[in-house]
Protein backbone atom coordinates (compact mmCIF):
# COMPACT_ATOMS: atom_id res chain seq x y z
CA UNK A 1 0.00 0.00 0.00
CA UNK A 2 1.29 3.57 -0.86
CA UNK A 3 1.61 5.88 1.91
CA UNK A 4 1.62 9.57 1.19
CA UNK A 5 5.64 9.67 2.49
CA UNK A 6 6.33 7.44 -0.63
CA UNK A 7 4.45 9.23 -2.80
CA UNK A 8 6.11 12.13 -2.16
CA UNK A 9 9.83 10.62 -1.84
CA UNK A 10 8.85 9.43 -5.54
CA UNK A 11 7.60 12.72 -6.56
CA UNK A 12 10.39 14.91 -5.33
CA UNK A 13 13.35 12.40 -5.22
CA UNK A 14 15.58 11.69 -1.92
CA UNK A 15 18.04 14.00 -1.42
CA UNK A 16 18.53 15.82 1.98
CA UNK A 17 16.74 18.88 1.93
CA UNK A 18 13.77 17.41 0.15
CA UNK A 19 13.96 14.46 3.23
CA UNK A 20 13.80 16.96 5.89
CA UNK A 21 10.95 18.71 4.60
CA UNK A 22 8.93 15.68 4.35
CA UNK A 23 10.35 13.91 7.65
CA UNK A 24 11.42 16.34 9.94
CA UNK A 25 9.06 19.60 9.03
CA UNK A 26 5.89 18.30 9.51
CA UNK A 27 6.95 17.15 13.11
CA UNK A 28 8.40 20.28 13.98
CA UNK A 29 5.18 22.13 12.88
CA UNK A 30 3.20 19.91 15.04
CA UNK A 31 5.74 20.63 17.95
CA UNK A 32 5.32 24.23 17.62
CA UNK A 33 1.63 23.85 17.24
CA UNK A 34 1.74 22.22 20.15
CA UNK A 35 3.91 24.49 22.59
CA UNK A 36 2.11 27.70 21.43
CA UNK A 37 -1.44 25.91 22.53
CA UNK A 38 0.53 25.56 26.40
CA UNK A 39 1.68 28.91 26.08
CA UNK A 40 -1.77 30.76 25.57
CA UNK A 41 -2.78 30.42 29.21
CA UNK A 42 0.19 31.95 30.06
CA UNK A 43 -0.02 34.86 27.79
CA UNK A 44 -3.03 35.42 28.28
CA UNK A 45 -2.30 35.87 32.16
CA UNK A 46 0.02 38.06 31.38
CA UNK A 47 -2.35 39.99 28.90
CA UNK A 48 -5.28 40.41 31.42
CA UNK A 49 -2.55 41.44 34.41
CA UNK A 50 -1.78 44.77 31.95
CA UNK A 51 -5.81 45.29 31.37
CA UNK A 52 -7.84 48.18 33.22
CA UNK A 53 -10.04 46.91 35.87
CA UNK A 54 -13.24 48.22 33.73
CA UNK A 55 -12.03 46.16 31.12
CA UNK A 56 -12.40 43.12 32.91
CA UNK A 57 -16.22 43.27 32.95
CA UNK A 58 -16.63 44.16 29.60
CA UNK A 59 -18.03 41.29 27.43
CA UNK A 60 -17.50 43.53 24.20
CA UNK A 61 -13.67 44.26 25.15
CA UNK A 62 -11.10 43.23 22.86
CA UNK A 63 -8.82 40.46 23.88
CA UNK A 64 -5.47 42.86 24.59
CA UNK A 65 -5.59 46.05 26.89
CA UNK A 66 -7.39 48.59 26.01
CA UNK A 67 -9.89 51.49 27.21
CA UNK A 68 -13.02 53.08 25.52
CA UNK A 69 -12.06 56.21 23.84
CA UNK A 70 -13.62 59.37 25.32
CA UNK A 71 -13.45 63.14 24.82
CA UNK A 72 -14.14 66.41 27.01
CA UNK A 73 -16.72 68.13 25.89
CA UNK A 74 -17.92 71.56 28.34
CA UNK A 75 -16.41 69.98 30.62
CA UNK A 76 -17.58 66.69 30.87
CA UNK A 77 -16.19 63.43 29.50
CA UNK A 78 -18.04 61.52 26.43
CA UNK A 79 -17.24 58.08 25.35
CA UNK A 80 -17.32 57.50 21.60
CA UNK A 81 -19.44 55.15 19.82
CA UNK A 82 -19.03 53.46 16.17
CA UNK A 83 -21.66 55.61 14.15
CA UNK A 84 -23.29 54.07 11.13
CA UNK A 85 -23.49 56.80 8.93
CA UNK A 86 -24.03 57.40 5.06
CA UNK A 87 -20.63 57.95 4.75
CA UNK A 88 -19.47 55.12 6.55
CA UNK A 89 -19.09 54.65 10.14
CA UNK A 90 -18.00 57.60 12.24
CA UNK A 91 -16.57 57.79 15.73
CA UNK A 92 -18.67 59.85 17.37
CA UNK A 93 -19.43 61.03 21.11
CA UNK A 94 -22.80 60.60 22.51
CA UNK A 95 -23.87 63.39 23.85
CA UNK A 96 -27.52 63.47 24.09
CA UNK A 97 -28.87 59.99 24.71
CA UNK A 98 -32.41 59.33 22.93
CA UNK A 99 -35.10 56.92 22.28
CA UNK A 100 -35.38 57.13 18.40
CA UNK A 101 -32.56 59.83 17.80
CA UNK A 102 -29.34 60.83 20.11
CA UNK A 103 -26.81 64.05 19.35
CA UNK A 104 -23.52 63.05 19.25
CA UNK A 105 -19.89 64.94 18.59
CA UNK A 106 -17.58 64.68 16.38
CA UNK A 107 -14.24 64.29 18.43
CA UNK A 108 -13.05 65.86 14.70
CA UNK A 109 -14.71 69.27 14.60
CA UNK A 110 -16.25 69.38 17.78
CA UNK A 111 -17.36 73.57 17.31
CA UNK A 112 -19.79 72.00 14.60
CA UNK A 113 -22.14 71.39 17.63
CA UNK A 114 -24.60 68.49 18.22
CA UNK A 115 -25.57 66.04 15.08
CA UNK A 116 -28.77 64.10 15.13
CA UNK A 117 -28.75 60.85 14.44
CA UNK A 118 -31.77 58.32 14.06
CA UNK A 119 -31.48 55.16 15.50
CA UNK A 120 -30.96 53.13 18.61
CA UNK A 121 -27.70 54.09 20.38
CA UNK A 122 -28.18 50.63 22.82
CA UNK A 123 -27.17 49.07 19.45
CA UNK A 124 -23.94 50.91 18.90
CA UNK A 125 -20.70 49.44 19.94
CA UNK A 126 -17.73 51.47 21.94
CA UNK A 127 -14.41 52.63 20.27
CA UNK A 128 -11.09 50.84 22.07
CA UNK A 129 -7.79 51.87 22.08
CA UNK A 130 -4.52 50.06 22.98
CA UNK A 131 -3.75 50.92 26.90
CA UNK A 132 -1.81 48.89 28.49
CA UNK A 133 -1.68 49.90 32.31
CA UNK A 134 0.53 48.89 35.61
CA UNK A 135 -2.15 50.22 38.16
CA UNK A 136 -3.05 46.57 38.81
CA UNK A 137 0.75 45.69 40.03
CA UNK A 138 0.61 48.66 42.19
CA UNK A 139 -2.38 47.83 43.50
CA UNK A 140 -0.77 43.96 44.30
CA UNK A 141 2.33 45.57 45.90
CA UNK A 142 -0.19 48.09 48.11
CA UNK A 143 -2.34 45.50 49.43
CA UNK A 144 -0.02 42.93 50.01
CA UNK A 145 3.46 43.12 52.29
CA UNK A 146 5.00 41.46 48.69
CA UNK A 147 8.87 42.14 48.87
CA UNK A 148 8.38 40.53 52.90
CA UNK A 149 6.83 37.52 51.09
CA UNK A 150 9.19 37.08 48.12
CA UNK A 151 11.65 37.69 50.72
CA UNK A 152 10.30 35.08 53.27
CA UNK A 153 10.03 32.62 50.18
CA UNK A 154 13.50 32.92 48.81
CA UNK A 155 15.22 32.65 51.99
CA UNK A 156 13.36 29.48 53.01
CA UNK A 157 13.89 27.72 49.21
CA UNK A 158 17.53 28.61 50.07
CA UNK A 159 17.79 27.05 53.01
CA UNK A 160 15.63 23.99 51.94
CA UNK A 161 17.29 23.35 48.99
CA UNK A 162 20.95 23.23 51.12
CA UNK A 163 19.03 20.61 53.31
CA UNK A 164 17.95 18.88 50.52
CA UNK A 165 21.29 18.90 48.36
CA UNK A 166 23.14 17.60 51.47
CA UNK A 167 20.34 14.90 52.50
CA UNK A 168 19.44 13.26 49.30
CA UNK A 169 22.51 13.09 47.76
CA UNK A 170 24.24 11.14 50.76
CA UNK A 171 21.17 9.03 51.20
CA UNK A 172 20.88 8.33 47.73
CA UNK A 173 24.65 7.46 47.66
CA UNK A 174 24.08 5.24 49.83
CA UNK A 175 21.27 3.13 48.51
CA UNK A 176 23.12 3.01 45.18
CA UNK A 177 26.25 2.03 45.83
CA UNK A 178 26.27 -0.20 49.76
CA UNK A 179 24.28 -3.53 50.31
CA UNK A 180 22.31 -2.75 53.51
CA UNK A 181 20.80 -5.20 55.37
CA UNK A 182 16.74 -4.71 54.45
CA UNK A 183 17.97 -1.90 52.29
CA UNK A 184 15.43 -3.03 49.09
CA UNK A 185 12.57 -3.13 51.89
CA UNK A 186 13.66 0.31 52.25
CA UNK A 187 13.63 1.41 49.31
CA UNK A 188 10.12 -0.25 48.44
CA UNK A 189 9.10 1.87 51.59
CA UNK A 190 10.69 5.04 50.24
CA UNK A 191 8.86 4.28 46.92
CA UNK A 192 5.68 3.80 48.46
CA UNK A 193 5.58 7.26 50.67
CA UNK A 194 6.02 8.70 46.52
CA UNK A 195 2.63 7.46 46.09
CA UNK A 196 0.86 8.48 48.68
CA UNK A 197 -1.01 11.48 48.28
CA UNK A 198 0.20 14.68 49.80
CA UNK A 199 -3.74 15.05 51.06
CA UNK A 200 -3.55 11.73 52.83
CA UNK A 201 -0.44 12.94 54.97
CA UNK A 202 -1.58 16.46 55.62
CA UNK A 203 -3.27 15.69 59.27
CA UNK A 204 -1.25 13.80 60.44
CA UNK A 205 1.73 15.94 59.53
CA UNK A 206 0.02 18.46 61.24
CA UNK A 207 -0.86 17.06 64.16
CA UNK A 208 2.87 15.60 64.83
CA UNK A 209 4.29 18.95 64.47
CA UNK A 210 1.94 21.00 66.15
CA UNK A 211 0.08 18.52 69.50
CA UNK A 212 3.42 16.33 69.26
CA UNK A 213 6.48 18.82 68.68
CA UNK A 214 4.57 22.02 69.53
CA UNK A 215 6.08 23.66 66.34
CA UNK A 216 3.06 25.93 66.12
CA UNK A 217 3.84 29.36 64.15
CA UNK A 218 7.58 28.09 63.37
CA UNK A 219 9.44 27.46 60.10
CA UNK A 220 10.50 24.32 61.43
CA UNK A 221 7.62 21.90 59.82
CA UNK A 222 8.52 23.34 56.69
CA UNK A 223 12.34 23.16 56.47
CA UNK A 224 13.60 20.36 59.09
CA UNK A 225 12.11 17.85 57.02
CA UNK A 226 13.86 18.61 53.97
CA UNK A 227 17.47 18.10 55.98
CA UNK A 228 15.90 14.19 55.96
CA UNK A 229 15.82 13.92 52.44
CA UNK A 230 13.40 14.31 49.95
CA UNK A 231 11.76 11.11 48.76
CA UNK A 232 11.39 11.95 44.78
CA UNK A 233 15.43 13.05 44.95
CA UNK A 234 16.43 10.32 46.70
CA UNK A 235 14.27 7.91 43.80
CA UNK A 236 15.74 9.57 40.88
CA UNK A 237 19.62 9.45 42.29
CA UNK A 238 19.09 6.16 44.20
CA UNK A 239 19.31 4.13 40.86
CA UNK A 240 22.42 2.93 40.19
CA UNK A 241 22.17 3.45 36.74
CA UNK A 242 21.03 7.11 36.79
CA UNK A 243 23.78 8.03 38.35
CA UNK A 244 26.72 6.39 36.19
CA UNK A 245 24.96 7.93 33.68
CA UNK A 246 25.06 11.33 35.04
CA UNK A 247 29.09 11.09 36.15
CA UNK A 248 29.74 9.94 32.40
CA UNK A 249 27.97 12.75 31.48
CA UNK A 250 30.39 15.15 33.57
CA UNK A 251 33.70 13.23 31.74
CA UNK A 252 34.38 11.01 35.12
CA UNK A 253 34.47 7.34 35.30
CA UNK A 254 33.48 4.82 37.18
CA UNK A 255 33.61 5.47 41.13
CA UNK A 256 35.66 2.81 42.87
CA UNK A 257 35.48 1.84 46.18
CA UNK A 258 38.19 4.44 47.41
CA UNK A 259 36.39 7.12 45.96
CA UNK A 260 33.38 5.76 47.86
CA UNK A 261 33.92 9.03 50.57
CA UNK A 262 33.25 11.27 47.07
CA UNK A 263 29.78 10.61 45.43
CA UNK A 264 30.24 11.46 42.12
CA UNK A 265 26.96 13.33 41.92
CA UNK A 266 27.99 15.51 44.11
CA UNK A 267 29.91 17.49 41.51
CA UNK A 268 28.13 16.82 38.64
CA UNK A 269 23.93 16.35 39.24
CA UNK A 270 23.54 19.12 41.85
CA UNK A 271 21.83 21.10 39.71
CA UNK A 272 19.32 18.89 38.83
CA UNK A 273 18.36 18.71 42.09
CA UNK A 274 18.38 21.81 42.92
CA UNK A 275 16.51 23.05 40.29
CA UNK A 276 13.53 20.31 40.64
CA UNK A 277 13.65 21.36 44.57
CA UNK A 278 13.76 24.90 43.68
CA UNK A 279 10.65 25.01 41.39
CA UNK A 280 8.42 22.58 43.59
CA UNK A 281 9.17 24.62 46.71
CA UNK A 282 8.26 28.04 44.93
CA UNK A 283 5.24 26.54 43.46
CA UNK A 284 4.02 25.32 46.88
CA UNK A 285 5.03 28.57 49.16
CA UNK A 286 2.95 31.02 46.56
CA UNK A 287 0.11 28.39 46.43
CA UNK A 288 0.28 28.82 50.38
CA UNK A 289 0.83 32.58 50.54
Amino acid sequence: MTTVKTKLLNKYGASARKRWMIDILPFNLLVWIVALIYILPVGFMVVTAMMPTEQLGDREAPLYPAKVKSIVYNGISYKLYHVPTEEGVKEWALVDRGMTRSGFIDPQNPEAGLIEWQGDWTQLTWVYEFSPTWDNFKILFNALPFPAMVGNSLLMVLIGEIGVLISSTLVAYGFARFSLPGGNLLFYILIATILLPDKITFIPSYYFFIRVLHWGNTLYPILLPLFFGNERCLYIFAAPEFQEHIHRIGGGRHAGWSRAASPPFLRDSPAILAGYHHSSALALLLHLE
